[in-house]
């Protein structure tokens, strides 16, 4: 459980705020939210509701942001469906995210981001109207708005998420994961021994795409069995540091586009035929695939692409290990990051358990080096 003795001190960031469960199941405690915030931007933010099963609502003030309506973000840890501790609550997690949706999108922008426990597969998120209210005149019409396909690394749905798609339909919001930023594929979010899936995922009206400048979902790491979501919110108060800016490309597939690629490849076909009907040799085979590649390529850019400046801090140092991070602590964790970066390139059962093992085995040489 989140305790007082338990938290830990990050250099430039204040607590905001800690939401602790108040029933346990037996021996195990069943944890909470904690919420920090960097030092210059905590006048700006407030709590605006907590529920102690593992709900928690963030104000950001639009006068210190400089935004023109105050944004909301729902931090939610929901319980498996199936744990003993969900069995004793008598709230419904879905219904209450819905409510407060609901009652504060009058107020400002609202967004809901934290582990929901919901596997929704690769199921539309988005309930689009018929479109036969434009027939009637006496009718307000209001058209679909253009959202981008979603797409997802994890294929199961379960109970939960049919009942987050349900709160997507019933409110307009979004799943961001596989969609927005740089998570193209819709990455997954857990891993641990039995398997992985996506559970963690952050919520948005359409609407409020353009405040979402990045969004990706994080390497996986020694602390837990979760990847930690990364996103961006574009306020322009934020105090910036010195940076050093770089330009990344990429590109999505839209299915809706395969036509305008197809014509935008038609220009260069007797081109590309040219170039593989004169080859005599290796290097011109390997010239050819060079060359075809980066038609293919920048036909595809036009196309789909679209470009992320990316920001580098170059005032940030490098953090110092603690004194007990002895050479056992170095060496477990070289071998944690070995078998997470072979598991990334290579995601078979066999791999992910070598992940685990590795990941656990570095946990207890810290304890052990920390605490002996």
């Amino acid at each position: 459980m989140l305790q007082e003795n338990n938290f830990i001190n990050i250099e430039g960031f204040e607590k905001i705020t800690c939401l602790c469960r108040n029933k346990n199941i037996g021996i195990r405690n069943e944890g909470g939210l904690a919420v920090y915030c960097k030092q210059h931007l905590c006048k700006g933010i407030s709590v605006e509701k907590e529920i102690n099963h593992g709900i928690l609502l963030l104000k950001f003030e639009h006068t210190f942001f400089n935004t023109t309506k105050d944004v909301f973000v729902c931090f939610s840890y929901i319980p498996h469906e199936k744990s003993k501790y969900y069995n004793i609550c008598d709230i419904d997690f879905h219904e209450i995210i819905e409510s407060i949706v609901l009652d504060y999108s009058e107020k400002g922008i609202v967004l809901i981001c934290g582990d929901f426990n919901s596997r929704i597969g690769e199921v539309s998120d988005v309930l689009y109207n018929d479109q036969l209210d434009k027939f009637v005149t006496s009718v307000n019409h209001f058209e679909n708005p253009i959202i981008s396909d979603r797409c997802s690394m994890d294929k199961v749905v379960n109970t939960f998420g049919r009942k987050l798609l349900q709160v997507c339909y019933n409110t307009g919001l979004t799943i961001a994961n596989g969609r927005l930023g740089r998570d193209t594929n819709g990455k997954f979010t857990f891993c641990n021994s039995k398997g992985t899936s996506v559970n963690d995922y952050l919520l948005v009206s359409p609407n409020d795409y353009v405040i979402i400048t990045d969004f990706e979902v994080l390497e996986m790491n020694e602390f837990s069995d979760h990847m930690p979501l990364f996103f961006e919110l574009n306020f322009s108060i934020i105090c910036q540091k010195r940076t050093n800016t770089t330009t990344r490309n990429y590109i999505k597939r839209k299915t809706n586009k395969n036509d305008d690629y197809a014509q935008m490849l038609q220009p260069h076909r007797e081109k590309q035929l040219s170039v593989v009907n004169n080859i005599a040799s290796d290097v011109d085979i390997h010239n050819a695939v060079r060359e075809i590649t980066q038609i293919i390529y920048d036909s595809a850019f036009k196309v789909f692409g679209h470009s992320v400046s990316i920001h580098k801090n170059i005032d940030r140092q490098n953090r110092p290990n603690n004194e007990w991070f002895d050479d056992n602590c170095k060496n477990a964790r070289k071998r944690f990051h070995v078998r997470r970066n072979f598991f990334l390139r290579h995601q078979t059962d066999a791999n992910r358990s070598k992940y685990v093992i590795a990941r656990n085995y570095y946990n207890k040489v810290k304890r052990k080096a920390q605490y002996n």
